[in-house]
């Protein structure tokens, strides 16, 4: 595995909002706002990160707002 795949994630700032669904073979790290779905490796939510719609991970951290249904 090459060092950039091992650094790479995806992340969704604070301040940012996304109305659409998000898929990524790499990490997501949410600090804004993400309304539908997320697919992902994992996925953080930060304490300013919020989700509302379909979460399908292997990994799931959240210390944000979640609502919707969780497969992790």
């Amino acid at each position: 595995m090459s060092e950039n795949s091992v650094l790479s994630q995806t992340v969704l700032e604070e301040g940012t909002e996304i109305d659409g669904s998000i898929r990524s073979k790499c990490p997501i790290t949410v600090s804004g706002k993400l309304k539908r779905d997320a697919s992902a490796p994992s996925l953080t939510i930060t304490q300013s990160g919020s989700v509302s719609g379909q979460v399908k991970v292997s990994e799931f951290k959240s210390e944000g707002d979640i609502a919707g249904e969780i497969d992790a």
